[in-house]
């Protein structure tokens, strides 16, 4: 983190690289960067913008029926570029608010190119200080996504949606330099083609994450995190839904 000159005011510019390494599936294994700029004025606001890019993130294997012809398969990847503004307002001395909005665009490749998808985003999150040392988080998103390949419609795979996304979160602080975090995610993708032909019609997806994770402090610039995490995807077409868990540690450090 770099701190300007004082006759620039309280600016801060900030990057970030990061990844996640899969030691068993290694080809899901992916990097992401982030740079920001923020502006901290006299009224307790801040204001960031934020760039967010994450190159060549692969999915998995997918595959699409066609009412005439061969399946379209193959792996699914994608880049994904996102561009945030961020406004963070102290309301009182126990409450928080931050409301953003982003524009972003995914970006897939090879066969599944006619997914291509240009995003919208508003959220607003609250942090409510309960006592000294335990503060709780709430959020939600509202998102749009639309294909931007006329494609996907002739190939009755429109992965247009609707997001809606929930979080809540507690951290505690159980000594000087540790604390601990428990969140709770959903999130419910609603499809919006009118193709009775795509198996995305009428076919809403469900997401729940739940996760635990220590926050170690090394020093005032570095931090040390260990997390685990579970989470369940399942679609409306679907009996058995996909599970998964995580295990994190990660470090990372303030210049």
């Amino acid at each position: 983190m770099l701190d300007l000159p004082e006759n620039f005011g309280d600016t801060t510019f900030f990057a970030e690289a990061g990844g996640y390494v899969f030691a068993e599936n290694t080809d899901f294994t992916h990097a992401n960067f982030q740079t920001a700029v923020s502006r901290q004025f006299e009224s307790a606001t801040t204001v960031s913008a934020i760039y967010r890019f994450v190159p060549d993130r692969l999915l998995g294997f997918n595959m699409v029926e066609q009412e005439f012809g061969d399946a379209i398969e193959g792996n699914e990847s994608l880049t994904s570029h996102i561009w945030s503004i961020h406004v963070e307002q102290e309301l009182t001395a126990w409450l928080a608010m931050h409301v953003l909005g982003r524009y972003g665009l995914r970006d897939y490749d090879g066969v599944f190119k006619h997914r291509s998808t240009d995003l919208w985003t508003l959220g607003a999150h609250f942090a409510i200080e309960l006592t000294a040392d335990t503060e709780l988080f709430l959020g939600y998103h509202f998102e749009v996504g639309n294909a931007r390949n006329q494609r996907s419609i002739a190939l009755n795979d429109d992965a247009s949606y609707q997001t809606h996304y929930a979080s809540i979160e507690i951290e505690t602080k159980l000594s000087e330099k540790i604390k601990l975090a428990v969140d709770f995610d959903f999130e419910k993708n609603c499809y919006t083609t009118m193709n009775r032909l795509d198996e995305h019609f009428d076919n809403p997806e469900e997401i729940f994450l739940g996760g635990i994770e220590l926050r170690y402090a090394l020093s005032k610039e570095s931090l040390v995190t260990l997390g685990l995490e579970h989470g369940n995807r399942q679609k409306r077409n679907e009996f058995i839904g996909f599970h998964n868990n995580n295990l994190w540690l990660g470090i990372s450090h303030n210049f």
